[in-house]
């Protein structure tokens, strides 16, 4: 939940609409959006992470009125159609490629209101744009750009800019040194030869992608009457439902919108298009998902309530909505339209016995074991790099890779537990000794199976003696004999490794151990919980 404080008379204003605190307390809440206070000139309240559309006044607003049925449907929005060009530059591929851009013009500012902008700019940061990874956005007052603008890729040495808050040019490594927000975000560029920045006609940096704007063309102020705006990102998608988020804001507030056309090489685009997505929804899955009778009529009348158009069966989403991926966010919204108060609870007319599965039970079992002899239990990203997974540990094996990762650090799902035990193990040098970890969770070979791994690392040296009496005590719980034979794996030092039907243990090589930058003798062990369960 991310929690937003709105001007109270700003928003009945906005909704047309007086509306006494307990009610507009219940009309909130049925929307999907907790209260938390209600003061004579505030309202805060929660709003969950799929719906950034209602971090701004004018967007919840607008949402409100809809559910309200004060003006239910679509929200049009006009854009027209503008003759500044943005040139992306392809060397930005494998950093940050993509962005969409939009004019605003007509704009009448206070500070009010440029705090207000801001506030929405970071709320959308921290949820939406996932602390900036997803995407970026950036703000520039329009009459201290020269059009065409670039964005493209620069080595760290060429760009030189005086950033917001700063009162003297600065080389990019220092703004990620010293800046604020440079401290903040500096991981996004981290291993990256170059760095992503806008510039514009007569060479002026712009910003510094995703770290800062440029002081002397970034500064919003209340003579601003007419902004650039570009959202960056590594999804093209991501960042155009950013910018028309916040084009339906400013449009809300009375400014017009002015297109930006967009050269990827030969491929041109506009942006922002704010033209509705088409879905079909059938009232039959409606009413099985829900439990309801209802009718077409009813279903199309919930629809606009949550800002729809209808005809029909064919549903057109609002663009700005990030949260409408499958027909059951659909039904989700006939739901709210409905009102939850309105579903009648009911028992299922069905008789089933619930169990957990062998493999719950067994997952239970070893969590309970492992625990008892001492071992902290951790998780793990499933996603993991060959780095980790293949060339620390000299493993060959076949994996399973992402198409397009975004970074190498994530780009294939792991094959085995024990590399990112090893790997947390060396994050974790500065904690005391001795460390006993273990992990249940799936891997890829590359269909997915379920495994548990634990790590023995101590100053007083363990090994494969460890390794094995913390297997012993495992089988010995579910009545099992540990009958091992030798096992010869790069992992392992040669003549300290073993594998027993289910699983593998052993004392990590020392070059492995070198590799992760573990300074002591870890043993470790896998075992597969589908051998153990048969």
């Amino acid at each position: 939940m991310t929690g937003v404080t709105f001007d109270k008379r700003m928003l009945l204003k906005l909704v047309g609409k007086k509306l006494p605190d307990q009610l507009l307390s219940e009309k909130c809440a049925m929307l999907g959006t907790a209260i938390d206070q209600i003061t004579e000139t505030t309202i805060t309240l929660d709003v969950t992470p799929n719906r950034p559309d209602l971090l701004s006044v004018q967007g919840f607003s607008r949402a409100l009125k809809s559910y309200l049925g004060i003006e239910t449907g679509l929200q049009k929005y006009k854009v027209l159609r503008g003759k500044n060009v943005v040139t992306i530059n392809p060397n930005l591929k494998p950093i940050r490629p993509f962005t969409a851009c939009a004019i605003v013009r007509k704009l009448r500012l206070d500070d009010e209101k440029i705090r207000e902008i801001i506030d929405v700019q970071e709320k959308m940061h921290g949820t939406y744009a996932r602390k900036r990874k997803r995407c970026a956005i950036g703000i520039y007052p329009l009459k201290e750009i020269e059009f065409p603008v670039s964005f493209e890729a620069r080595n760290p040495g060429d760009i030189v800019f005086t950033p917001l808050e700063m009162e003297k040019p600065l080389p990019s490594l220092q703004i990620l040194k010293d800046h604020p927000k440079g401290k903040e975000y500096s991981q996004l560029l981290f291993g990256f030869k170059q760095f992503p920045v806008f510039v514009d006609a007569s060479g002026a940096i712009m910003s510094l992608v995703p770290i800062i704007n440029s002081k002397l063309t970034g500064r919003v102020t209340s003579e601003t009457k007419e902004a650039f705006i570009e959202v960056s990102g590594h999804d093209f998608e991501v960042c155009h439902k950013a910018l028309l988020m916040l084009c339906a804001m400013f449009s809300d507030m009375g400014a017009t919108i002015e297109s930006v056309e967009l050269h990827y090489g030969t491929k041109k685009v506009r942006t922002p298009d704010f033209k509705p997505e088409k879905m079909k929804l059938a009232v039959g899955k409606v009413n099985k998902l829900l439990g309801t009778a209802l009718t077409q009529k009813q279903v199309n009348s919930c629809l606009r309530k949550m800002g729809y158009d209808v005809k029909g069966t064919a549903v057109s989403v609002p663009a700005y909505r990030a949260d409408v991926l499958h027909e059951v966010d659909l039904i989700e919204d006939v739901a709210i339209g409905y009102g939850y108060d309105n579903l009648a609870p009911s028992i299922p007319a069905i008789t089933a016995i619930g169990q957990e599965s062998r493999q719950a039970v067994l997952e239970r079992k070893l969590r309970e074991l492992m625990t008892g002899q001492g071992f902290l239990e951790v998780k793990n990203f499933c996603l993991s790099s060959s780095q980790i997974q293949l060339q620390n540990t000299y493993q060959i094996r076949r994996v399973v890779e992402m198409e397009n990762p975004l970074t190498a650090d994530y780009s294939i799902l792991r094959h085995m537990l024990i590399p990112g035990l090893l790997e947390v193990l060396s994050k974790n040098k500065h904690n005391e000794y001795p460390q006993m970890i273990f992990e249940i969770g799936p891997v890829w070979t590359p269909e997915e199976e379920p495994r548990m791994a634990f790590v023995l690392c101590s100053e007083k040296g363990v090994g494969f003696t460890e390794a094995k009496q913390t297997l012993e005590a495992m089988m010995r719980a579910l009545g099992k004999q540990l009958s091992v034979r030798p096992l010869e794996d790069k992992l392992f030092i040669s003549g300290r490794g073993a594998v027993f039907p289910g699983g593998f243990f052993g004392e990590i090589h020392p070059q492995v151990l070198v590799n992760f930058e573990i300074p002591f003798a870890v043993a470790a062990g896998e075992i597969r919980f589908r051998e153990i369960v048969e």
